[in-house]
């Protein structure tokens, strides 16, 4: 068939997000044709539901060739997100899978991963320390949303304690970016130090919303962890 015409009718069967037609997706994303695959990985960007888990292994095998193009990986993550993953074996190999997409080549591939990792760890399951240290630098990504999902993941992720994290929150909170600056002021509540209850003291002098954020967490806030 024309390759054209290929990619067109999976672009529709994407918008449709018709289950059927949704394999026949599937298939065509781990095919040679790099004009097909991108057509294929928008199609399954659009059309990803919650339950699709059947799509992850064929997205991740995708991603593991080595999507050649940019578009063609983000659009393989936003799939990703979009999949309720809950098998555990699955989502482990999701999180080694996408944990190299943070340092990825666009900022729109580095924002869709870290939002993406965010969701794959719990309180009781949480991301191991050296994914944390990527996530804290792309606190200093050149892209801004890059810099505010970061700052999600370690408001919800960081470890108490966790070296070199209290200084480079603080110089992200310094850039004035409100909604970074915010999540920031709450990863160093999390951090739970002197070091970090320090440092909501000084946030208090940066002026609004930062003052009245940094001293209702600082209320009540008694460190109980030291920097390891």
């Amino acid at each position: 068939q024309d390759r054209f015409v290929r990619a067109a009718a999976l672009l529709c069967l994407g918008r449709l997000a018709d289950r059927a037609g949704m394999r026949a997706v599937v298939l065509a994303i781990l095919e040679d044709d790099p004009f097909v695959v991108e057509s294929a990985a928008v199609a399954l960007a659009e059309g990803a539901r919650e339950d699709d888990v059947e799509l992850v292994r064929p997205l991740l095998s995708a991603l593991e060739r080595g999507a050649p193009l940019p578009a063609v990986r983000e659009a393989i993550l936003i799939a990703l997100s979009r999949v309720t993953i809950t098998p555990p074996a699955l989502r482990v190999r999701v999180r080694h899978r996408v944990r190299g997409e943070v340092h990825g080549a666009t900022a729109s591939t580095r924002k869709v991963a870290i939002a993406l990792l965010e969701g794959l760890f719990a309180e009781d399951d949480a991301p191991p320390v050296l994914l944390v240290d990527d996530v804290l630098e792309r606190l200093a990504d050149d892209h801004p949303e890059v810099r505010v999902v970061a700052a999600s993941f370690l408001r919800t992720h960081l470890p108490p304690g966790m070296s070199g994290a209290v200084s480079r929150l603080m110089a992200a909170f310094r850039r004035g970016e409100q909604t970074t600056a915010l999540l920031c002021l709450e990863a160093l509540r999390r951090h739970d130090t002197p070091e970090a209850l320090a440092s909501l003291d000084a946030a208090r002098g940066f002026g609004e919303p930062f003052a009245s954020r940094a001293a209702e967490l600082q209320d009540g806030f008694t460190p109980s962890s030291t920097t390891w």
